[in-house]
């Protein structure tokens, strides 16, 4: 009787134990075919970590938060380096389209130039010299529909008294023109200035920025002193006498302003700068984009900014089209400078 029962019970363990190889067998069976098929799935699926990394970082009054953009396409994937610059503009430090093509000039101790540089290869197209003027610190080009305008107005040590804009003919601005003579000259001064020698260079009336709107021009300040920046607003309708212009507005753009541009068609003002570090002497560029403002306050609605992700001089910024900007840096120890585009579509939903 014992014998049977013993047997009986090595035949119920014996059935249990190949149950359980079989139910084994069957759970991993059935956990290949999830995990297979979830890899499908995955197959039609966007990369997800992915699209989170390339989300695009808005910087608003120097605070970094993500944003969501109908292209999310990192910045650096937006700059494309066009070509060099022609090493005859080493010195770039502004930029214009004129007639479909880029003109540009070079900045003090250069000749009275303005120079039209081809935007796909290193190569100087034409030279046109402005006569009388003289480039004491020219710093930047703008225009409207009659006439371009050549900012005199550099002033690194903040000690300038004979500040001024030449304002030359379109007409005057192509390949057949050798000479050109400046139509008018906007001679003025800051309102708020009062003292004209500063210590280590801080100070707050240096300007590289300038565009051109209905009958003013306005500048841009680079702040030496607090890397902020203030709108001034100049009357082009008064050349016969120097001018007290008056600051519009600030904007505390946490970095030195370097040029700027206004885009009529879709009403967006774009300012180049870059951030000065002078523990080792490197500037790291950024870009401003100001939209849906009032009249002539700039500042006054909504804003973007964007780290380029470079560390060069950068001093000109024009607009191709509504979606695109041209940013041209200075060169470096003699060499040459870079033509740039940067690609904006996208960004101010």
């Amino acid at each position: 009787m014992i014998r049977l029962e013993q047997y009986m019970l090595e035949n119920v363990l014996r059935n249990n134990t190949t149950i359980m190889k079989i139910l084994i067998k069957i759970i991993l069976l059935t956990g290949l075919a999830i995990s297979n098929s979830s890899l499908i799935s995955c197959q039609h699926l966007p990369n997800r970590s992915k699209a989170v990394e390339e989300v695009l970082p808005e910087f608003t009054e120097g605070e970094l938060k993500m944003v969501d953009t109908p292209n999310p396409r990192s910045v650096i994937d937006r700059l494309e380096l066009l070509t060099k610059l022609p090493s005859e503009v080493n010195e770039c430090s502004g930029l214009e389209i004129i007639n479909g093509a880029l003109w540009t000039l070079n900045d003090s101790g250069s000749p009275s130039s303005i120079y039209k540089v081809d935007n796909k290869a290193s190569k100087l197209l034409h030279e046109i010299s402005v006569k009388p003027a003289e480039n004491l610190d020219w710093e930047e080009l703008a225009a409207n529909e009659e006439y371009l305008y050549v900012g005199n107005f550099g002033n690194n040590y903040g000690m300038r008294k004979n500040l001024m804009v030449y304002a030359v003919s379109l007409l005057d601005v192509n390949e057949e023109s050798t000479t050109i003579k400046p139509t008018s000259t906007y001679e003025f001064e800051y309102s708020n200035q009062t003292e004209f020698r500063h210590a280590n260079n801080k100070h707050n009336f240096d300007c590289e920025a300038m565009i051109a709107k209905e009958d003013r021009l306005y500048l841009f300040s680079k702040n030496r002193g607090d890397n902020q920046c203030t709108i001034y607003s100049l009357d082009l309708n008064q050349s016969d006498e120097k001018q007290k212009i008056q600051p519009v507005s600030t904007f505390d753009t946490k970095g030195q302003v370097t040029a700027a541009d206004y885009n009529e068609e879709s009403g967006v003002l774009a300012l180049l700068g870059y951030v000065y570090k002078p523990a080792d002497g490197s500037m790291h560029p950024f870009l401003y984009l100001f939209y849906d403002f009032s009249d002539d306050n700039f500042f006054s609605g909504r804003s973007k900014r964007f780290d380029l992700g470079i560390m060069e001089q950068t001093e000109g910024l024009s607009f191709k089209d509504v979606n695109t900007l041209y940013i041209a840096s200075e060169a470096e120890s003699g060499g040459q400078g870079n033509l740039y585009q940067f690609d904006i579509s996208g960004l101010l939903h």
